[in-house]
């Protein structure tokens, strides 16, 4: 009987409501902007409506940053302002609008492109799920901030192919070369191999933006060569040994070895390592390279390694460390290195950059006026 009379009132009691779409899209909102988002919705209920016609604007006035006061714009939505106008007093583009609040976890759409060319291409390129809408925003966001807006169409289309391990400093990268693929009458811009069309797939474009950083790299430390080589040169069984000290010495012989011999630039510029081509007449049939061991005072062999990395034959490095035992004493302890200064020229890396700092009309913080330490280690990866 009390079994029965417990349905029984269970059955009169009032269900809980479901939630409504509004109560829905607000609890969608992630991150840091999550709570705060939820906390303006209760303010008034047109602001709360703006998770579902404009989830981006609301994100943006619940946690505007600093040097923007979004109150003016807060008390036009309470007023009952258009959401055009709404978004326009704020800098929002309107386009925005079909994204998901799961887009706007960290980015806000301020500095968004909005040019009607651009709206008609981004409408094709947007995210296909709300769980990538974050990723694709903050993509599309420094995009926007380092290119023009094709390359920010493109890396739209293309979100999908940059992994998680990809972040600012890659979209920076594909700015620069897509930048100077188009201005091979620029320095930077003839160190480009395979030029960037919008029509290029990410993996592919990737790859030959890194080739392409590799070339700047080495030109900015070795385009004037770098010192003179302290070992003297000879033969190793019937193997010249020719010095590479110039940055088309090693890029050539990178390209004919299959190596990645580019990115030894900053090490030959400081004299911390040398390189040398074992040579069989015109055949280039090895790569040696010569450096110092962490807290030794004199050099030994680093690497002997045939096309495209492969091992060489055991009486070549036997010969080699005899090569390398002739050397004088005074050739076999260098000077101290020092890596906390750039031996870059500033005249050179500014020459080398002048071109896209006008086109973006500033000085990025992530390419600075002089050159950093480690050269672009220390900006592009």
């Amino acid at each position: 009987m009390f079994a029965l009379l417990s349905r029984a009132i269970a059955r009169r009691a009032p269900r809980p409501a479901a939630p409504s779409p509004t109560d829905r899209a607000l609890a969608r909102f992630s991150g840091a902007h999550g709570a705060a988002v939820r906390r303006l919705a209760l303010r008034s209920p047109r602001l709360a409506d703006l998770a579902l016609s404009y989830p981006g604007l609301l994100a943006l006035l619940a946690a505007p940053g600093r040097r923007f006061d979004a109150e003016p714009a807060i008390a036009l939505v309470e007023r009952g302002a258009s959401l055009r106008s709404v978004a326009a007093s704020v800098g929002a583009p309107m386009w925005a609008r079909r994204l998901p609040p799961e887009a706007f976890a960290a980015a806000d759409v301020r500095g968004l492109p909005d040019s009607p060319a651009f709206r008609r291409w981004i409408a094709n390129v947007l995210p296909a799920s709300p769980r990538r809408a974050d990723r694709w925003l903050r993509f599309v966001a420094e995009a926007a901030r380092c290119g023009d807006d094709m390359f920010t169409v493109w890396v739209a289309r293309e979100s999908q192919a940059l992994t998680a391990k990809h972040d600012a400093a890659t979209v920076r990268l594909l700015a620069l070369y897509a930048f100077f693929s188009s201005r091979a009458d620029t320095e930077a811009g003839g160190l480009v191999e395979a030029r960037w069309t919008p029509r290029a797939q990410a993996k592919a474009a990737l790859e030959q933006a890194i080739a392409w950083r590799s070339a700047i790299d080495l030109h900015l430390h070795l385009a004037d060569g770098a010192a003179a080589p302290r070992l003297d040169g000879g033969r190793i069984l019937d193997l010249e040994l020719t010095p590479l000290v110039t940055a088309r010495d090693i890029s050539e012989e990178a390209a004919a070895m299959r190596n990645c011999l580019r990115g030894y630039g900053p090490d030959v510029r400081r004299g911390s390592e040398e390189l040398w081509s074992l040579r069989r007449g015109s055949v280039r049939v090895a790569t040696l390279s010569v450096g110092r061991p962490y807290r030794r005072p004199t050099v030994s062999l680093v690497e002997i390694k045939g096309p495209g990395n492969t091992e060489v034959a055991p009486e070549i490095w036997i010969a080699a460390e005899r090569w390398l035992a002739s050397q004088a004493d005074h050739a076999l302890v260098p000077p101290p290195v020092d890596w906390n200064c750039s031996v870059i020229a500033p005249a050179r890396w500014r020459a080398l950059w002048r071109p896209y700092w006008l086109a973006l009309g500033r000085i990025p913080h992530w390419l600075p006026l002089q050159p950093p330490i480690h050269g672009l280690d220390d900006l592009l990866r």
